[in-house]
């Protein structure tokens, strides 16, 4: 039995449960206890002594509302204090009854203790269930077990990886090739089986089942999967043995087919039906018998599958016997009813990991959310138990748990362990606020049946608060029709009631009403409109869910722009009269999907909104990726490819001529690419947040996201990744590492960064359902009440135990959808789906619109609303047609003429123009002068290369193939003949021999550059002497430039380039192909502290080719990594020797390419300073690697090959050896020693 709760009279002591009905007053009801247990009142319903804020826990679910409560009660402690003070009445009637319960006398001393209490209010304790649990942790360390300093980890999902990758290997790695190949074909790799584990941790009170039997946990993880190992090898076995047999006796088999074509049934062998599908068949299987894949449906071809006409027999065959026993080794491999490989693993690995967790716990203090309950739990259970909760009674003897119906079971045996809720002791008290029927965060682990074992325990101390304050009498006496319809049914509201139990029961609600009216030209406007789609074709009114979506979405959408219509005049008249806002409606939805369609229909009725509830974090936004492209193309402005990327980003929106225009325009390009120059040196100097700005305002981002329909929201989330790289940019120095960090928050976007919202302005409110509870909002559209979601069969689905409803059974096998463990997964949904309607019904102040309709899922054309929330409160889990549908509606508008019923056949089209004008934002308030920087900002840190050192050296032309583009290229494994074409198409001149009249440009020296490499990989004798294999990779390679003609020049030059023999200034000669220690594209990454590239410009001048004029280098400072990817490194002679390939073009013939012109160029591009630093990272690194390391011993010096010059006189070779003063002098530079 449930009593109305009186708040003065309520008893302050022992387990007590309150059910508040949707907008009853529950944050009103909890400060008003606090209130009088602060006071002691109540005389035989008080509690036993005085209490201070500091002995009060409260506890609720989130931060938001912890603060909103801690605020409320302080309010309400320092109103209740006033009144005490004061003799005149109280405006509030619960406070004046509770000061008229005292005699006068006591009115100081009240004040006194209510004062104090609200000075008390900071240390109060109002917590999240979370914050407390890691409180108790810390402050009774000795008693629970745990470690003194924890730190609290806000996202596991990085220990998670690291676990599992032990996981992997440790289990993994030493299995036999069978066990692995079979793990290999369920989990692809450790990611792979963490998603499908991660569901499964931490579920306590949960049983992991499969087809509802439970699920063992394997010892070993080997003995558990070798049955299943052998099973597979009999499957190979007998497949194989029925492949050799098909292939043993062919000539038999093929006489037998034709023989049995005329009985066969056509509906099984349509092939059969023509010779030459007939004769196809037959070479498919003696294909299969030859390893190839098998035809559609082998077992056809087996004695017991075969499918003959009346009058025609199998022949009793070997081979076809063959098939037979495949099958069934197939079926016992398979057997359904068994715990499959990919289940038992999940459940080895879900173990170990909860295992390791706690482990990771123990010894590096790192605590996640939920560890903190499991932590607390397992202290409460442990061998100081009692002790433990003794001393948190002790601290706490009052404790008032609010939004109890979304406990989990974990949660409640946390409380019950400590105030043992069934004794009801009078020496504590224990006091449970919830509404089951707001119980709707399932997903979240929140459990109905835990809230419906505490109201077991309570028996007997049932209290429920029956005035709603926040609805108009209209709109509850609607709700309250509505629901009590549904009440009715046999299951009652809610599907809890059996016979004359009912657990949940929809109790109805007075209404405190409202001053203010919702009025409309005609009069006042419905409590409750059903709009009620009804479509004329099909025949039976059944429209599909995605037609349902847009059709609902345009009815809404209209009547919210005639009640925004300037000429209708909605209006709230009571003490003040005001027209309706876009911010006085709400939209209500399920998910992502529903709110775009609503925000799409009402943008084409030319109505702003906001998506409040997007819960996606902002690195799972298309922005994210434009800005990681971004980041790229201003970190290596030597790479074109990159910064096509970051041009063609859709955040950008440039249109596809503009960038067609930039890239065949020589100028243009070159704008662009300086441009992105600029960003990398302002990244560098000011950091990666003013860049970003910049980039933006040079692109006019705003201007052109505003023209997109989710601009403003893009620009939010730039805006929003470009703060936050700011803010890593202090952990992650240097701009590779910011690349790599963004990159992996891409890859695990986790909820550390959620999406902001893109705007406060008076708009339209679309939000969840699940967002909506708690809040209220004067108008209320729900457009897909008949929406639902169907449970998937191949997810994991969590159901109560029948026989223990306080447990719950995790089923993880791929059961069938009419299983009854499945059925009752629906049912719980059904129930659930229940309590989401009504928390959306009761979420409006005056006015509410359902949208109902016939909706069918999928492939089943009949209606399936009755399986949705609106459609079990109209029917009662009946299936409904259009009629019935009507009438049910015409009846509850017959029962409450607050309710009234829209048929809408169809919906209006899209206006041309809307009455509406969105209005213009305030404007802006004077600004403020910007804040003086009060600090030195750090030292910026970067990975450079030599391609920027040599910035401000200008080139007549690009350099041929640049380091950087040669990094991604060979890092991100992409095949080169699928590089698009370079700008405007390059032709040979064919009147110039061998390469001289090869085309000139960045991405034709990359061509060659390319070549030479794969050669290298090849090797260079094999790739001179395989002239098929050479021919082939630059056939493909040319194809795709339309250079297919000029092939065989090509193939000629690199033939007789890898053949040729060099000549070096040092003595030394050799061929390519004699080269055995060779590595192409030897990267190198080493530091560069505070280095100044005057002093590196300054010392190349003095050694390297001294006395020759070159332009200078930019004056910069470096500071940070230098890196660089080597074209050719080779051993020859026990000497080491860094190599370039140069494609740049000094003249047409072989007379242009002597010594003095290859120094020039050399000096012009300053290779020098390029392979001073290759020659550095090569000392560098042979000083590590050889024990008896000597540079004038070891280095043989840098060798370039200009590659048109091969055959000139000075074979386009460039070569020196510098001093070992050189090198040791530069080396220091690096170190930051001179």
């Amino acid at each position: 039995m449930t009593q109305k709760l009186m708040p003065l009279t309520f008893p302050l002591y022992g387990s007590q449960l309150i059910e508040a009905s949707a907008g009853t007053g529950k944050t009103y009801t909890i400060a008003l206890l606090y209130t009088r247990l602060v006071l002691q009142h109540g005389q035989a319903q008080a509690f036993q002594r005085l209490l201070t804020p500091e002995e009060i826990l409260v506890v609720t679910f989130t931060d938001a509302a912890t603060q909103e409560l801690k605020d409320r009660i302080r309010a309400r402690l320092a109103d209740a204090a006033l009144c005490f003070l004061a003799n005149d009445p109280c405006s509030d009637s619960s406070l004046q009854a509770l000061r008229d319960s005292y005699p006068s006398d006591k009115w100081p001393e009240c004040a006194r203790l209510l004062t104090q209490a609200v000075q008390s209010m900071d240390q109060a304790a109002v917590s999240t269930i979370h914050g407390w649990c890691y409180r108790m942790l810390r402050e009774h360390a000795f008693d629970s077990g745990t470690l003194f300093q924890q730190t609290l980890t806000t996202s596991m999902q990085d220990i998670h990886a690291e676990l599992i990758r032990d996981y992997w290997r440790q289990h993994f790695y030493s299995l036999s090739a069978e066990t692995a190949a079979l793990i290999a074909d369920t989990f692809k790799s450790p990611d792979d089986l963490l998603q499908a584990v991660r569901p499964l941790l931490n579920k306590t009170n949960t049983v992991i089942t499969y087809r509802d039997q439970p699920l063992p946990i394997a010892d070993s993880l080997s003995e558990t999967l070798n049955p299943f190992v052998n099973a597979n090898s009999t499957v190979n076995n007998e497949l194989a043995r029925a492949r050799s047999l098909w292939l043993q006796h062919w000539d038999e088999l093929n006489t037998l087919l034709d023989q049995l074509r005329p009985g066969m049934n056509l509906k099984s062998y349509a092939e059969a039906k023509n010779d030459a599908d007939f004769a196809q068949l037959k070479q498919q299987l003696l294909d299969w018998a030859q390893g190839e894949a098998s035809p559609k449906n082998l077992l056809r071809f087996g004695s017991t599958g075969m499918k003959l006409k009346n009058g025609y027999t199998a022949p009793d065959h070997i081979a076809m016997h063959a098939i037979d026993r495949w099958a069934e080794s197939v079926k016992l491999a398979n057997d359904e009813n068994q715990p499959t490989p990919r289940s038992l693993i999940m459940q080895h690995a879900r173990h170990w990991l909860e295992q390791a967790l706690q482990q990771r716990i123990q010894t590096r203090a790192e605590l996640g959310f939920d560890d903190l309950l499991l932590q607390l739990d397992r202290a409460l259970q442990g061998p100081r138990g009692d002790h433990l909760a003794a001393q948190i009674r002790a601290e706490f003897p009052v404790a008032l748990i609010d939004e109890f119906q979304d406990t989990d079971p974990l949660q409640y045996r946390i409380f019950d362990r400590i105030y043992r809720i069934a004794d009801n002791r009078k020496e504590q008290a224990l006091i449970l606020i919830g509404d089951p029927k707001q119980s709707i965060y399932s997903f979240r682990n929140a459990d109905i049946h835990t809230y419906l074992t505490a109201r077991q325990a309570t028996s007997g101390r049932h209290y429920h608060l029956d005035t709603n304050y926040r609805s108009s009498q209209a709109l509850v006496d609607s709700v309250n029709t509505c629901f009590g319809h549904a009440e009715s049914f046999p299951e009652g509201a809610f599907l809890f009631k059996t016979g004359n139990e009912n657990p949940v029961p929809f109790l109805p609600v007075n209404a405190n009403g409202r001053r203010e009216v919702l009025s409309t030209p005609s009069g006042s406007a419905p409590a409750l409109t059903f709009l009620n789609l009804q479509c004329s074709e099909p025949e039976n009114g059944v429209v599909s869910k995605t037609q349902y979506l847009q059709d609902m979405a345009a009815i809404c959408a209209a009547q919210i722009a005639d009640i925004l219509d300037s000429k209708q005049h909605w209006t709230f008249t009571g003490d003040d009269s005001s027209p309706v806002r876009p911010s006085d409606i709400a939209i209500l939805v399920r998910d992502f999907n529903e709110a775009s369609s609503i925000r799409q229909a009402l943008q084409q009725q030319g109505l702003a909104s906001a998506y409040l509830s997007d819960r996606e974090s902002v690195f799972a936004s298309a922005q994210a990726d434009d800005m990681l492209r971004w980041l790229h193309a201003c970190a290596e402005p030597g790479d074109e490819r990159l910064i096509r990327a970051a041009l063609a980003t859709r955040s950008l929106d440039l249109p596809l001529w503009q960038l067609q225009a930039y890239y065949l325009n020589e100028q243009s390009w070159e704008q662009q690419t300086e441009l992105f120059r600029q960003l990398q040196q302002r990244w560098q100097r000011d950091g990666v947040l003013p860049m970003l700005r910049e980039l933006m305002q040079h692109y006019k981002l705003a201007r052109r996201l505003q023209r997109q329909p989710d601009g403003e929201r893009a620009l939010t989330n730039l805006l929003h990744l470009a703060e936050y790289l700011q803010q890593a940019s202090v952990n992650h120095v240097g701009q590779q590492a910011l690349i790599r960090h963004l990159s992996d928050m891409l890859e695990n976007p986790g909820q550390e960064e959620i999406l902001r919202l893109e705007s406060d302005e008076d708009l339209i409110r679309v939000v969840t359902i699940h967002k909506s509870k708690g809040l209220q909002y004067p108008l209320v559209f729900v457009p897909y009440a008949a929406n639902w979601r169907d449970q998937k069969s191949d997810k994991p689905f969590t159901i109560s135990d029948p026989d223990k409803p306080s447990q719950r059974k995790l089923e993880i096998s791929k059961s069938d959808k009419h299983s009854d463990s499945r059925q009752q997964a629906d049912n719980e949904r059904l129930a659930e789906d229940m309590r989401l309607l009504y928390v959306a019904m009761t979420r409006a102040i005056h006015a509410l619109w359902i949208g109902v309709g016939l909706v069918s899922q999928g492939s089943n054309k009949s209606s399936l609303t009755h399986r949705s929330g609106i459609g079990y409160l109209l029917s009662g889990g009946n299936q409904l047609d259009s009629i019935s549908l009507s009438q049910t509606l015409t009846t509850l508008a017959e029962q409450c003429d607050k309710i009234t019923v829209q048929n809408i056949s169809e919906y209006p089209p899209v206006p041309e123009s809307s009455q509406w004008r969105q209005p213009a934002s305030p404007a802006s308030t004077a600004r403020k002068p910007a804040a003086t920087a009060r600090h030195r900002p750090p030292t910026p840190w970067w990975i450079s290369s030599y391609s920027a050192i040599k910035a401000g050296a200008h080139d007549s032309e690009p350099e041929a193939a640049s380091i950087d583009q040669a990094l991604e290229e060979q890092q991100s494994g992409r095949d080169v003949s699928a590089i698009p074409l370079s700008r405007g198409k390059r032709e040979f001149n064919r009147l110039d021999p061998g390469l001289h009249g090869f085309p000139r440009g960045p991405r034709e020296g990359t061509f060659l550059h390319d070549l030479l490499e794969w050669a290298c990989d090849a090797g260079f004798e094999q790739a001179a002497l395989n002239d098929d294999e050479r021919l082939s990779v630059i056939d493909k390679r040319c194809q795709v430039r339309d250079w297919k003609d000029e092939k065989t020049r090509l193939d000629g030059w690199l033939k007789h380039f890898l053949q040729c023999r060099f000549r070096l200034r040092d003595g030394s000669d050799f061929t390519l192909g004699e080269l055995k220690e060779v590595q192409a594209e030897m990267e190198f990454l080493f530091a560069a502290n505070r280095v100044d590239t005057m002093q590196i410009d300054q010392l190349c001048t003095r050694f390297l080719m001294p006395g020759a004029p070159r332009p200078p280098l930019q004056a910069a400072a470096l500071n940070g990594m230098i890196k660089g990817f080597i074209d050719l490194t080779f051993c020859l002679n026990g000497r080491y020797y860094v190599a370039d390939w140069k494609s740049n073009h000094l003249g047409r013939t072989d007379a242009d390419y002597h010594p003095e012109a290859l120094q020039q160029a050399v000096l012009q591009h300053r290779y020098d300073v390029q392979y001073a630093i290759y020659l550095l990272a090569l000392h560098r690194l042979l000083r590590s690697r050889l024990s008896d390391y000597h540079y004038d011993q070891h280095i043989g010096g840098a060798v370039y090959f200009f590659l048109r010059g091969w055959q000139s006189e000075s074979q386009g070779l460039v070569f020196d050896r510098p001093a070992a003063e050189f090198i040791d002098r530069l080396d220091q530079i690096f170190s930051g020693g001179l």
